[in-house]
């Protein structure tokens, strides 16, 4: 019995080690790539500021907002800088809208319009009618990294609690 014990708690020290390891791998290792998604999130937003002007100014000026053409046309003329706005799309009738934009922003009053930009693995949105994107800021990103961390630490100190107080042999 007393062996069984001392195995499980070399293998409950073992594992809640490697756990602990998990988490520090999953912090420190994702902090770079978190600060690149709040840089990239930041010219998301400056690229939808930017395309937001230009619809309301053309909505100003003509009457109507831009239809997806000519919205098109405006962002393929811009320079390299802007590279994110080349990638954005107008959506203009309700029915266009994905049902994740009533839900971040409610309904559209007459005349919003939503910005919409893949990013690969998913879209973000931008609603006129709240000035406001689904890019995520870097407090809840942070907060993400933080908590998956917390829990990884939890976990391992958990375990190692348990097999101490558990599995002693003496």
């Amino acid at each position: 019995m007393k062996r069984l014990r001392k195995e499980l708690m070399v293998i409950g020290t073992t594992t809640s080690l490697l756990i602990a390891l998990l988490g520090a791998f999953w912090l420190f290792g994702g902090i770079p790539t978190t600060i690149h998604t709040i840089e990239n999130g930041k010219k998301i937003d400056e690229a939808f500021s930017a395309s937001s002007k230009w619809v309301d100014g053309f909505r100003e000026k003509n009457g109507r907002l831009p239809h997806p053409g000519e919205f098109d046309a405006w962002a393929g003329a811009l320079q390299d800088e802007t590279h994110w706005v080349k990638h954005i799309g107008i959506l203009s009738k309700p029915s266009q809208y994905p049902s994740e934009v009533a839900e971040a922003f409610g309904n559209a009053p007459n005349g919003g319009y939503v910005l919409e930009l893949w990013r690969g693995e998913w879209a973000e949105y931008f609603a006129s009618w709240r000035m406001e994107s689904t890019v995520d800021g870097a407090f809840r990103l942070y907060s993400y990294l933080l908590c998956i961390a917390l829990l990884l630490f939890g976990a391992a100190a958990g375990l190692r609690y348990v097999s101490l107080k558990y599995c002693r042999t003496e």
